[in-house]
């Protein structure tokens, strides 16, 4: 990828409105992956807060709910197995207000 295009990908986002100063993104992939790059850099360039999970913190959907609602995340980007799996817990344990801050989802890979 041409640094050209990754940074014009990223000014997209931030011009579209999709990132935004006000916003508070999770960073749910690992930096091994390439998807991470817009959760670390879209975030320092739009100026939004980051919230970085513990280590294998994605995995664990109690403590990722509970992240999601203390810290009124508004943006999240994942792999749609770990969205489902995400959503079904949310709602099996009755825990889909930890959601109600999310105003963009992104959902890809695999």
């Amino acid at each position: 990828m041409r640094h050209r295009n990754f940074v014009e990908f990223l000014y997209s986002f931030v011009h579209a409105g999709i990132l935004s100063n006000n916003d508070t993104i999770i960073q749910m992939a690992g930096c091994s992956f390439d998807n991470h790059l817009l959760s670390l850099v879209g975030t320092l360039v739009s100026g939004a807060a980051l919230i970085m999970l513990r280590p294998e913190g994605n995995m664990d959907l109690d403590y990722l709910a509970s992240v999601l609602n203390e810290k009124q995340l508004t943006v999240m980007h994942c792999v749609p197995s770990l969205l489902n799996s995400l959503f079904n817990f949310l709602k099996e344990n009755h825990h889909t207000s930890a959601v109600k801050w999310l105003r963009s989802l992104f959902s890809g890979g695999q």
